[in-house]
C-alpha cells in the first residue's frame, strides 16, 4: 500500500523570484478575463444588412425602416416644379430625435456623399434634422442650369449616414443610393444597414460582423485577445522564459 505523507498545513515562504512569477501569472489571468468579457460582448455586436433595389418616386415619401419593427427611420422625397424654372430637389428626413450627417450651406442643410468604409458615429460628425441630397434650377426655355447644389449630384453607390432611435436608444446606420444627373434627377436606394448595439459606430457599406472603429480601437480589441498560452511568458516577465 503505497502511503501518502500528510498535507502540512504550514504556509509555505515562497522565494522573491518565484513570488514574483505568481503575481505576474495573476496579473496577466485577470487582463485574460477581461479580455475574454470584452470579446463575450463584442460578439453580441450585430450589422443587420437589408438589400433593396427601388426607386424614389416623384411627390411621394419613401420611407426606410431599418430594423422593421414597422415604424419608419427615415423617409425621402423627391419633388418637381415646372412653373418657370425646372426646380427638383431630393431631401432625406429622419425621423424625431434622429438626424442625417452632412453639412451647412448657405441658406440650407446638406447630406454628406461617403465613400465604403467611412465610419458613422458620434464622433467627427454634424447630424442635421433634415438635409437636400442635391438641389437643382432650370431654365425652363433654354435648359441652362440656374442654380445646382449638393454632393449627391450624378453619384453612384454612395453612402447616407443616419442615427435613428430604437427604444429610446441611438443607432447608427447607412443608405447606399445612386443618384443620376441633375437634369433628370433620379434616386435609387440599393441597400441599408444598422448596428444592433445603441451608440455603437458603423462603416459606410459594411454588411454584417462586427463595426469597424477608429485604429485605437481597433488596437485595443487585439490587446484583449490574449491566449492562454501567452500567461505562462507573461508570468516569466519581459523576456518570455524562466531566469
Amino acid at each position: 500500500m503505497t502511503r501518502h505523507s500528510p498535507v502540512s498545513k504550514i504556509p509555505a515562504n515562497l522565494s522573491p523570484i518565484l513570488d514574483q512569477r505568481l503575481k505576474g501569472y495573476c496579473i496577466a489571468a485577470a487582463a485574460a478575463g477581461v479580455g475574454v468579457l470584452a470579446s463575450n460582448s463584442s460578439a453580441e455586436a450585430e450589422v443587420v444588412y437589408t438589400p433593396a433595389n427601388g426607386h424614389i418616386a416623384f411627390e411621394r415619401w419613401s420611407k426606410i425602416d431599418f430594423n422593421h419593427d414597422g415604424i419608419p427611420d427615415a423617409s425621402f422625397f423627391l419633388s418637381s416644379s415646372n412653373y418657370k424654372v425646372i426646380d427638383r430637389a431630393l431631401t432625406v428626413r429622419p425621423t424625431p430625435a434622429g438626424g442625417v450627417i452632412g453639412y451647412k450651406g448657405l441658406f440650407f442643410s446638406y447630406a454628406s456623399a461617403f465613400g465604403a468604409g467611412a465610419v458613422i458615429g458620434p464622433k467627427g460628425n454634424i447630424f442635421n434634422e433634415s438635409a437636400f441630397l442635391c438641389r437643382t434650377e432650370i431654365n425652363h426655355y433654354d435648359g441652362s442650369f440656374t442654380f445646382s447644389a449638393g454632393a449627391w449630384r450624378n453619384s453612384r453607390g454612395r453612402y447616407l449616414g443616419l442615427k435613428f432611435q430604437i427604444n429610446g436608444e441611438t443607432h447608427y446606420g447607412w443608405i447606399r443610393l445612386s443618384v443620376s444627373a441633375p437634369r433628370k434627377l433620379e434616386a435609387i436606394i440599393t441597400g441599408y444597414a444598422y448596428e444592433t448595439v445603441a451608440n455603437r459606430p458603423i462603416r459606410a457599406g459594411q454588411t454584417s460582423g462586427e463595426s469597424g472603429g477608429s485604429s485605437e480601437e481597433a488596437g485595443g480589441a487585439s490587446a484583449d485577445r490574449l491566449s492562454l498560452q501567452s500567461l505562462g511568458a507573461l508570468a516569466f516577465g519581459a523576456a518570455g522564459r524562466p531566469d
